[in-house]
């Protein structure tokens, strides 16, 4: 899907984005799931899990029957089958496109992370995308997408590099992700962002890793239409981070949009 090869290198992808606070976004989902349909989820499904992070940490939990992680990438199935296993979750990670997947078994909720679904860079993706996610969904699932909140989109920043560091074990990655520089196509929305990761490990010489991830812009009114275009889903609404105190808005602390859809 991606032509960013950091995802040929799940070992230094797990470090690099392993800042997630998974309780609070497991208690966030499933709390969100028991309000909007009565029960606990069973099942659920990690769209694009990378690492599996998600996927993982539910398998693990009392009343999940099975969990899925779904990765396109055969480098990052692997490795994330062999976190599982180290971890000691349940979960089953299957190979397959985002855009058009079957899964051995419906689930009660999916999700897709870390802004994935902006990998998508056309409508037609988008709605495949949809259509798929429906079909493997339980009646009345939930399906929560997090995306780049959408002022995001046009205010104009400052500065438009992320840089960040993790270690574990002893191994630090560096990641700069984007610059002022990267090219944007007006027409097709699709940021081409620069992505450099240096690594060190112990005893010995730091690597240095280059990319390019092909980032189409979502802007909300447009995601509001292609929700309603797919006919699969019903818009329930967006939170601004993992708190259901907080709803989507434009202050500060709405930092992301978590959009809920439903199946219909």
């Amino acid at each position: 899907m991606s032509k960013n090869k950091l995802y040929l290198h799940p070992k230094y992808y797990d470090i690099a984005f392993d800042f997630r606070d998974l309780r609070k976004e497991h208690n966030f989902m499933t709390r969100l799931y028991q309000k909007t349909v009565g029960r606990s989820p069973r099942s659920i499904v990690d769209i694009a899990c990378g690492p599996a992070y998600h996927a993982i940490y539910f398998s693990k939990k009392n009343g999940i029957d099975y969990s899925y992680g779904l990765d396109l990438s055969e480098a990052m199935v692997a490795y994330a089958r062999e976190k599982n296993e180290i971890e000691g979750g349940t979960a089953r990670i299957v190979r397959g496109d985002m855009i058009d997947f079957k899964l051995p078994r419906k689930v009660d909720m999916a999700m897709c992370m870390i802004a994935s679904i902006h990998m998508l860079t056309t409508n037609e993706e988008l709605l495949k995308h949809l259509d798929s996610v429906a079909r493997n969904l339980n009646p009345d699932g939930l399906y929560i997408v997090e995306l780049q909140h959408p002022r995001d989109n046009f205010e104009e920043q400052e500065d438009d590099t992320n840089i960040w560091d993790m270690e574990l074990n002893g191994t630090k990655v560096f990641v700069q992700w984007g610059t002022d520089d990267d090219p944007f196509d007006p027409i097709t929305q699709v940021h081409e962002t620069s992505v450099t990761m240096q690594v060190k490990e112990k005893g010995e010489k730091r690597k240095t890793f280059t990319f390019t991830d092909p980032y189409r812009i979502i802007p909300y009114q447009e995601f509001m239409l292609l929700i309603k275009c797919s006919g699969k889903f019903k818009y329930l609404g967006s939170y601004g981070k993992f708190d259901l105190r907080k709803k989507m808005d434009t202050s500060e602390a709405s930092w992301r949009m978590i959009a809920v859809l439903q199946k219909k």
